[in-house]
């Protein structure tokens, strides 16, 4: 009754508001301009949030989104010292106009998790029919690894959504989703998303270890899911591993002996980026060398060091060194490090207690789970498409417990 009453209530402009932050969530998984699109939509639903959002209750949250504000805040800042402001992707800040946004959802989290759940879903069918009928999984993003963030990340969210509808038809609707975007995990054709699924699989299970409801969701997802996907993807997942196993092999070689042909790969490009990072966080301890440095900053490591720890070898000159976390220590020094460390630890705090108040929102730390795991070989906040995932998730982990008159299961 108290739902009802609160849907009576609920004023037009509410209602307007809800309907536009939906429809931009929808579209942010999409990619191929949606996303676009999406944060259009967003930043005129923030409007109507900010007075919500500033009411926030206090602790952990005002904690976490000051942390997150504070690391965009230097990025932005940077710019004053950067050896290279022209490069600086400052544009991956737009998606925090979603924090706002989503402030008046917070009561109704079940609204934004199946729009969450049907762009996913959209993204997953672009990629299999490209895949049967085009030249690869690619779907309308350039980067299916991207896309694959997305998916996992959806995937978690959407066992909680489906575990919390007390109706068989939208319980069978959020399996048939999560089944989507676990798909679309397997096309990104990406170890790293694949093995954020297992990440935020474990951190699913130590939640629900104790409950049988956990395990049946996970088999009617794993059968559906990994049935329809594999079935498509499982000759291309054996190459992707096999490619992997020899990437890791070739990188585990003597590159005394071996030279810069040891990191020519994947694997080992990401091994000299880190080892780049550490060092040009030892030269500038403080404050990095600005937003947009990282490529000058390559350039000036490899002129004095060694080939075997990256000089000479193709693509290690890059602006994107594939790792959100050495893109901070060389731009932002040790400040920005410890303030994106504490942004990602007090995410993973507030959702785990959201998620124990709220059923609905069970999978928000397993979300985050996926998507700190694919940011160690992906760097996720150098561009918009998935840096919004970020901000999705820290909007959801500013919430508070349920009032009286949320609906029900949320």
């Amino acid at each position: 009754m108290n739902g009802l009453t609160a849907t009576r209530t609920e004023s037009p402009l509410s209602r307007l508001h809800r309907v536009v932050a939906c429809v931009g969530v929808a579209a942010l998984p999409i990619a191929g301009g949606f996303d676009t699109v999406g944060l259009a939509l967003l930043t005129a639903a923030a409007a109507l949030g900010i007075p919500l959002l500033l009411r926030t209750p206090g602790g952990l949250s005002w904690w976490l989104a000051g942390v997150w504000l504070a690391w965009w805040a230097m990025a932005a800042a940077s710019l004053a010292w950067s050896t290279a402001p022209q490069d600086a992707a400052l544009q991956s800040a737009w998606p925090l106009v979603i924090l706002p946004a989503l402030a008046p959802l917070r009561e109704r989290p079940a609204c934004w998790l199946w729009a969450l759940g049907l762009g996913v879903a959209a993204q997953s069918i672009i990629q299999t029919a490209l895949w049967q009928f085009g030249s690869g999984p690619d779907g309308l993003h350039w980067y299916p690894p991207y896309t694959g963030m997305w998916a996992a990340a959806g995937v978690m969210l959407l066992i909680g959504l489906a575990r919390t509808r007390r109706s068989t038809l939208p319980r069978l609707a959020a399996v048939v989703l999560t089944a989507a975007a676990l798909a679309g995990v397997l096309l990104s054709s990406s170890l790293a998303c694949w093995a954020s699924l297992g990440a935020g699989g474990v951190i699913l299970a130590w939640r629900w270890a104790s409950t049988s409801a956990y395990w049946r969701s996970v088999c009617w997802v794993a059968v559906i899911g990994l049935g329809a996907g594999a079935a498509i993807t499982l000759p291309h997942m054996w190459q992707q591993v096999r490619t992997a196993g020899h990437d890791l092999e070739q990188a585990s070689r003597p590159i005394e002996t071996e030279g810069p042909a040891a990191l020519d790969s994947g694997v080992g490009l990401r091994v000299a980026w880190w080892h780049a990072g550490w060092v040009a966080l030892q030269d500038r301890p403080l404050a990095g060398s600005g937003a947009g440095s990282v490529e000058r900053t390559l350039a000036e490591l490899e002129a004095n060091m060694p080939s075997r720890w990256g000089a000479a070898v193709p693509g290690f000159l890059t602006r994107n060194p594939h790792c959100s976390l050495i893109s901070t220590a060389i731009e932002q020094g040790g400040i920005g490090v410890v303030l994106l460390l504490g942004a990602a630890a007090g995410g993973l705090v507030a959702s785990w207690r959201l998620g124990g108040r709220r059923r609905v929102l069970c999978g928000l730390t397993a979300a985050w789970g996926t998507l700190l795991v694919s940011g160690v070989t992906h760097a996720v906040l150098l561009e918009p498409y998935t840096a919004a995932l970020a901000s999705l998730l820290l909007a959801a982990s500013l919430g508070r417990p349920p009032l009286p008159c949320a609906a029900p299961g949320d």
